[in-house]
C-alpha cells in the first residue's frame, strides 16, 4: 500500500474480497486507506462488520440478485457495476440513488492468457451507446477486467483505450462528465485488488 500511495497518489485501490476474505487482512487494507470491492451481500455484510464505511465499497457484480441490491441500498452502498439494460432497470427500480460504473469487455489480446470466465461479463463496443443512453445520469465511470494471469501488460493499454472511447461516447451523448474508471488487477498485483481511477 505504501508503494501504491507513493506511485499513484490520486488512485484509490479497492481490494477484492474474493481474493482473500480473511477479516484481519481486510481490516488491515481498510486501515491503510483501501476501498473494498464486494461481489455479494455476504461480502458487504462482512466488510461493514469490520467498520468499513459504505462509501468505500463498490458492489462489483454485473448480475446482482434483487435482495442483494435492496440490501446495498439499505446500508448505503451506492456504487455498483452494470453491463446490460436489464441490470440498469433492476438497479433503477430497487436502488435509484446508486451511481453506476459501466463494465466494458476489454479487447482480446492473443498474448494475454484468458479463461472463459474472464470474458463472460462486459459490454461490447457497439453496446456502449445504448447502455449509456439507458442509464443516463447515473453513470459515473467505466469498469473493465483484462483477464486472469495476464502476462502482457499491453492488455491494460488496450482496455484503457476502450474506456476512453466509452468516456467519449458519453460526452457525445451529452451526459454529465464521467470521472472514474476501475480495472481489476490480478495475481501478482492482486494484493491491491481492484482499483478505481
Amino acid at each position: 500500500m505504501d508503494k501504491w500511495v507513493q506511485s499513484l497518489p490520486e488512485v484509490r485501490p479497492f481490494y477484492a474480497v474474493n481474493c482473500n476474505s480473511d477479516p484481519s487482512l481486510l481490516a488491515a487494507m481498510a486501515a491503510l486507506g483501501s476501498g473494498v470491492d464486494c461481489g455479494s451481500r455476504a461480502e458487504i455484510v462482512s466488510v461493514l462488520a469490520l467498520g468499513v464505511s459504505p462509501d468505500r465499497i463498490i458492489f462489483a457484480n454485473t448480475c446482482k440478485m434483487e435482495f442483494h441490491i435492496k440490501y446495498a441500498a439499505t446500508v448505503g452502498v451506492n456504487l455498483t457495476t452494470f453491463d446490460s439494460v436489464a441490470e440498469v432497470e433492476k438497479i433503477r427500480k430497487l436502488h435509484p440513488k446508486c451511481s453506476l460504473l459501466m463494465r466494458i469487455k476489454s479487447p482480446e489480446d492473443g498474448r494475454a492468457p484468458r479463461r472463459a470466465s474472464d470474458s463472460k461479463f462486459g459490454a461490447l463496443p457497439e453496446e456502449g451507446a445504448p447502455l449509456l443512453h439507458a442509464a443516463q445520469l447515473s453513470v459515473v465511470g467505466v469498469s473493465f477486467h483484462v483477464g486472469t494471469a495476464v502476462k502482457n501488460f499491453k492488455a491494460y493499454a488496450a482496455a484503457i483505450e476502450a474506456a476512453k472511447t466509452a468516456f467519449e461516447t458519453a460526452a457525445r451523448l451529452g451526459m454529465p462528465q464521467m470521472r472514474r474508471s476501475r480495472s481489476r488487477l490480478e495475481h501478482r498485483r492482486r494484493l491491491l485488488g481492484r482499483s478505481r481511477l
